[in-house]
Order: C-alpha cells, then structure tokens, then sequence
C-alpha cells in the first residue's frame, strides 16, 4: 500500500507536463506577417478604362464630312441646306465662294465638298466643274475666304499597242481601253487601210499619245501622236506635226499627208449595222466596161462618200438597183451600187464631204445577197481601188522639216520601245 501514493505522484506529473509541453505547442498563434500592398500603378485595367473615359471626355467630336452634286435646276444653296446645313451658315459660305465663281456658271453634274464641325460651322468647302477647275472656301476665325485652287496639270508621252486576235475593233478596245482613242486611230488608219478587208489575225498596232494628269491623278488621254499598223496585208507609219497650224497635221515619214484623195474603203468602219462576224473579204469584179468591187456586207451597213463632191445621180438604176453616183474634182465619179436605202436628204446635186453617209448597203438590183458594189472612174477610166495607192493631198512644207524630222525621231523610239498587249499569251 506503501507504493501507491508513488504511482499516483507520477501519473499527475505525466498529465501535466503533457498539458504543458506538447498540447501548448499546437495552440501556440504565430504573428501575422506584416502584409504589403502594391502601389496603385497605370498597368491596372481600371486605370487604362478611367485614362480612355478622360481623353473622350477631353476630345471634341469629329467634323462631319458631307458630298453631293447639283442636280438639273438645282441652286448650290438649296443644295447646302438639303445636307441639313443651317440657312445662315449656307449663305455664309455661298457669298464667299461668289468672290471667286458666279454661281449662274454652275450646271448639273458640278461635284461638292464639305466638312462642317459639331457647332455647326463649315471648315472646308470644295466646288468642283471638273478636275482642273476646283475652288475652295476655308474658315478663317469668324469669315470665310475663297480661292480656285491651283491644279499642277502634267502631259507625259506615253507608248501603247496591240496584237489583232479575232475581231479588230474589239482588240483595240480591249487593249487601248478608250473608245476615244481608239476612233481617233481608226480615223488615221482609213486613209491607208481598209480597216473592212485588210486587217488579219497577228497584225499589229502601236501608238504614242499624250497621257494628262492632274495633280499627278491620271485625267484622261490627249491627241495620237503617232500610229503604227503593220500587217500582212496593209502597214502604215504616221506621225503628229502642228507644222506652223492651229491643229497641225499628220503625215508619213517622208513629208506626205497622210489625208489621200480617196479613203481607202467606202464603208464605215465601225458603227451601226457593220457585221462583227469577221473581216471583210472584198472580191474584183472585172467586166467589158468597169472593174468594180464587191464587198459581202450584212444589211444595213453605213455607206460614206469616200471623196468631197457632188451628188450627180442618186435613184434606182436597172441592175444597180438604188444607186449612188458622186462627182469629185480631178474629173472622178464614184459608184455605189445595190443600197437597200438612202441617206435622209440625200439628192442630185447635193454637195457632200469626205466620210459623209451617203445610204446603207442591201440587195437591190440583181444582188442575189446584201452586198456593196463600189467602183471609181478617174479621167474616164475606171480603176482597181484595191491596187491603187491613192495620192496624198500635200507635203509637209520646207520650213517645218528639220523640228519634224526631230519629232520623228523621238516617236520613232517610243513606238520601237513599245510591246504590243498580245491577248492570246494571257490564255
């Protein structure tokens, strides 16, 4: 019994320092770490959002740009307020601009320009007659001044040309792209090729002209300059001299016009009624008393008088059926047989100029299909116009030969640096 007090000392002393050394431990809080927080920096999306909202809130709004243009009796101030300018501020620029420019001038088509401000007041305003006549009206505190503004207007010397694939209107079209230059061309070349009969698959054409800009923007082409045609059946080379003219001229390498007495085919080129099938194959008809030519066109193809005269008979004539004579200087008659009808007006003794249309072909008379029966008769004679080369009408004069023959061989390079467009390599 003596020993149980012991045991029980012992077990007490386990207990406490139990409590003491290893249950304390765990109930022991470490200090808190002293917390940092970063300072406020630019980085944060929400101070990029509040720099955005201040610089809109700072930031005037945009001008607003309006365009327009006049339209058939329309006023420029009637324009104006349509846009939904303010009546004052209309008239404000209005009385400005007419400083400069009579509004009475003004027609359909006129372009308008203007930038207006969110107090309603314009900054800018642009009237445009057509690229080189452009005039401006511009703020300036509390008026407005006007001016036409200075257009840098450029003409550069540029080469051009095309392969014939198929259809010769068509490539030209295709390949110059401007129905005014190809016309001009067209014009040059009748005097020497039968734009009808004698053009083929693989002839070629280049041209120099003069190329316009405006403020270095492209405005359009200017005059031909020179033309080149070679081909299997017909070529050509002609070139520009104003030659001491207003409009100057156009003439061979070697001084001569490159008008000739005769066009070279009684057809219109190209217009209304000309077939597209194909190139004309015209056929020589030789009989006792003529030689003429049959050309196989569809009906209704214009007819032109290939020479200035007269119209000395102008009717039905047996086997002709509608026929057309025309008396020329030189004492030359052309003839124009089988038309399905005459020009408006056309009569005997009518005078009538070079290229004027005189009827439109048919089948009249004895012609079993739509045709032209064409012949010239010079000094009583009647002539192969498929052969004969007809004469220039003049020569370049003297005076001009030397500034010619230089200008000569400026296009002369221009024309041999040129690469016809070929549209059969890009297939």
């Amino acid at each position: 019994m003596s020993r149980l007090p012991a045991f029980l000392l012992v077990g007490a002393l386990i207990v406490v320092n139990y409590f003491v050394f290893f249950r304390g431990e765990q109930d022991v809080v470490a200090p808190p770490e002293p917390s940092v927080t970063p300072a406020a920096t630019t980085d944060r999306p929400d101070a990029a959002d509040d720099a955005e909202a201040l610089a809109k809130a700072t930031t005037p709004p945009p001008n607003q740009v309006f365009a327009g243009e006049l339209g058939r009796g329309d006023r420029v101030l009637d324009a104006l307020q349509r846009l939904g300018l303010e009546t004052t501020e209309s008239r404000r620029v209005v009385r400005a601009m007419e400083r400069v420019f009579e509004f009475r001038n003004a027609r359909p088509g006129d372009h308008f320009r203007m930038e207006v401000n969110p107090a309603g007041r314009v900054e800018h305003f642009e009237f445009a007659r057509s690229p080189l006549e452009v005039y401006v009206v511009e703020r300036d505190g509390d008026s407005y001044a006007a001016r036409r503004r200075n257009i840098e207007k450029k003409v550069e010397l540029v080469g051009n040309g095309c392969v014939i694939r198929g259809n010769y209107q068509e490539s030209l079209l295709g390949c110059l792209g401007d129905a005014t230059v190809v016309a001009a061309v067209n014009e040059l070349l009748a005097w020497s090729v039968d734009l009808t009969s004698d053009t083929r698959d693989g002839d070629e054409l280049r041209i120099v002209l003069e190329r316009v800009l405006a403020d270095g923007q492209f405005l359009r082409y200017g005059k031909v300059l020179a033309v080149d045609y070679s081909g299997k059946l017909a070529s050509v080379r002609l070139f520009h001299h104003e030659a001491g003219q207003e409009e100057g001229g156009y003439y061979t390498a070697s001084g001569d016009t490159a008008a000739r007495r005769y066009l070279r085919s009684p057809l219109k080129s190209f217009g209304p009624g000309l077939t597209a099938r194909g190139p004309v194959r015209p056929s020589l008809h030789r009989y006792k008393r003529h030689v003429g030519v049959d050309y196989p066109v569809s009906k209704g193809t214009p007819i032109i008088a290939v020479a200035d005269g007269k119209v000395s008979f102008a009717g039905p004539k047996g086997s002709s059926g509608t026929l057309v004579n025309v008396k020329h200087e030189n004492a030359a008659v052309s003839y124009y047989a089988h038309l399905s009808r005459l020009a408006p007006g056309l009569r005997k003794g009518k005078k009538i100029a070079r290229g004027d249309l005189i009827g439109f072909s048919g089948s009249s008379g004895d012609a079993a299909r739509p045709r032209l029966h064409y012949a010239l008769k010079i000094k009583g004679r009647f002539r192969n116009t498929l052969e004969t080369t007809a004469e220039a009408i003049g020569k370049l004069p003297a005076a001009a030969k030397a500034a010619f023959e230089e200008a000569v061989a400026k296009m002369n390079a221009l024309l041999e640096g040129t690469t016809p467009y070929d549209s059969s390599l890009d297939s």
